[in-house]
């Protein structure tokens, strides 16, 4: 055991405006007995400036800026730097709800037969009136305790045990969606994995977001790394049936031309290039993602799943009203 009970990592590059707003939020959460590990990829934005300056305030506790060979590269050096007992990953560009972050910091602690927890969330899309596309997973989590065939579930939501790392591996850098292989890896790995039904976190899809700059990179990936662990299509009914049926209306809504122009040049890529405009500046961004989180696990009372342990958690903290 370390003397530290947490690392909170965090990989970044040409991100300035969201950093702006997800560093402070994190810096206000930690304790004396966690670090932050912050990997910049010899950012030109003024990221690494901005950086190194809470570096030398005391405030991050490790901090290395230089090129890196993308995100999963980025990871794993800060990985090998990290001294907590837990890890958690935290992105440049998405929301956390910290309340369920702790929670599941402390079933890791009082659980130690576990490897890691992931919890449930949800991506964005600014094209519709609720925006919160939820990720639903308790069904596939179930299956999986019963099957053990793996499932893709996202890092975002994940906390892990610094000690499984041996079992586990670093992540894989040759692939750009590296928590796609890195959660099919972990549930085909003999762990003992949970899932809390609560909200951890929001995914700001926004043009910066490997998910869409690297679209067809990413689409083609994930179909080889499906198929590597032979594991089906994790899109969910709700989601299914929405695309269906916006897809179906759109000869309607957009008019025939322009709806046969959109079928047969690159739809895929006009698709999650509107989903991912975000029509706010990151402040309020983050404020309306917060405020979903807050009022998603105040309806929705989290509890874990696992083989190893099931148990309803304690009622949540009230949301801050600052």
């Amino acid at each position: 055991m370390s003397n530290l009970s947490i690392s909170f990592i965090l990989t970044t590059r040409n991100k300035l405006p969201a950093l702006r707003h997800s560093v402070p939020r994190l810096l206000s959460e930690i304790r004396p007995d966690e670090e932050v590990v912050v990997v910049d990829g010899a950012s030109r934005d003024g990221s690494a400036e901005y950086l190194a300056d809470l570096h030398r305030a005391g405030r991050i506790h490790q901090f290395l800026s230089e090129p890196d060979k993308g995100e999963s590269h980025a990871l794993n050096k800060a990985l090998l730097r990290a001294r907590g007992d837990l890890i958690k990953f935290i992105t440049d560009d998405d929301v956390f709800h910290w309340p369920t972050v702790r929670e599941c910091q402390r079933f890791l602690v009082e659980q130690p037969a576990i490897a890691g927890v992931f919890t449930d969330g949800a991506d964005t899309d600014w094209r519709l009136p609720d925006p919160f596309l939820c990720g639903d997973v308790s069904p596939r989590f179930e299956q999986w305790m019963s099957t053990r065939k793996p499932i893709l579930l996202s890092c975002l939501g994940l906390v892990l045990r610094r000690a499984c790392l041996p079992l586990t591996g670093l992540f894989h850098t040759g692939i750009i969606p590296v928590d796609h292989e890195f959660s099919l890896r972990l549930t085909s790995a003999p762990l003992e994995l949970a899932l809390y039904t609560g909200y951890g976190y929001v995914r700001v899809l926004n043009p910066r977001s490997n998910t869409v700059a690297y679209q067809q990179q990413v689409h083609s990936q994930v179909e080889r790394i499906r198929s590597f662990y032979q594991a089906s299509s994790e899109i969910s009914l709700g989601r299914r049936l929405l695309v269906e049926a916006k897809t179906a209306m759109r000869p309607l809504t957009a008019g025939p031309v322009e709806w046969l122009r959109e079928r047969f040049d690159h739809p895929r890529r006009r698709e999650v290039a509107a989903a991912c405009h975000v029509p706010h500046e990151w402040a309020e961004t983050f404020r309306r993602c917060e405020a979903w989180l807050e009022e998603k696990n105040r309806r929705v009372h989290g509890s874990f799943l696992s083989r190893a342990a099931t148990y309803t958690s304690p009622e949540l903290p009230p949301p801050s009203t600052a």
